[in-house]
C-alpha cells in the first residue's frame, strides 16, 4: 500500500510540474472528487481502515498541491528559481548607464500585450523581467517599482536611449 501511495505522490508531482498550471488544477480537482468517492465507498463497504488512511493521505496531498498551484498562479514572482548556477557571459557595458536598460525594460513592459511571456503563455511581471535581465547582463538595477518610477518620472530626455536606438537603426548602412 505504501508503494502505491509513493507512486501516486510522484505522479502527482510530475503532473503539477509538467502540466500548465490551469490544467493541473483541473486534474487535481477531478482527482480529489474521485478520491472523496473512494473514501465514501471504503466507509460504506467497511473495508480495512488502512485503505481509508491512505485515501485520506492522498486527499491531503492533493489539497497541498492545490494550494501550491494557487500560490504559483497568484504570486508567480515568488516562485522564480534563485538557482545561481548559471553565470551569464554577457555584461551591460559601462559605456551606458543602467538607466538605459531600465528605459528599455519599462518600454517593453508598457507595450500591450507584453512581448515577454512565461512558458505557459501568461504575461511575465515587471519584477520577473527585471530579475532575468539583471542576471543575464550581470547588472544591478534595483527595486523594479523604483526603476519604473525613475524612468517614468524623468522630465527631460525620457526616451534618450530609445531615441538613440531608433537613430542607429534608421541610419545603419546596409551590408
Amino acid at each position: 500500500m505504501e508503494k502505491t501511495f509513493q507512486d501516486f505522490a510522484l505522479t502527482l508531482a510530475s503532473v503539477c510540474d509538467r502540466t500548465d498550471k490551469k490544467n493541473a488544477l483541473r486534474i487535481l480537482n477531478y482527482t480529489q472528487i474521485e478520491l472523496q468517492a473512494i473514501c465514501r465507498q471504503i466507509k460504506a463497504n467497511k473495508l480495512p481502515v488502512i485503505m481509508l488512511n491512505y485515501a485520506i493521505k492522498a486527499e491531503q496531498l492533493l489539497k497541498a498541491e492545490n494550494k501550491i498551484l494557487y500560490c504559483i498562479l497568484r504570486y508567480p514572482e515568488q516562485f522564480i528559481s534563485n538557482d545561481d548556477s548559471f553565470t551569464s557571459p554577457l555584461f551591460w557595458s559601462k559605456n551606458y548607464p543602467a538607466i538605459c536598460l531600465s528605459e528599455l525594460l519599462c518600454g517593453i513592459n508598457l507595450l500591450g500585450p507584453n512581448p515577454i511571456v512565461l512558458a505557459d503563455g501568461s504575461e511575465a511581471s515587471f519584477n520577473q523581467i527585471v530579475n532575468v535581465f539583471e542576471k543575464m547582463l550581470n547588472v544591478k538595477l534595483g527595486d523594479p517599482q523604483d526603476i519604473k518610477r525613475r524612468v517614468l518620472n524623468r522630465k527631460v530626455h525620457i526616451t534618450r536611449f530609445t531615441d538613440a536606438l531608433r537613430y542607429a537603426l534608421q541610419n545603419c548602412e546596409k551590408k
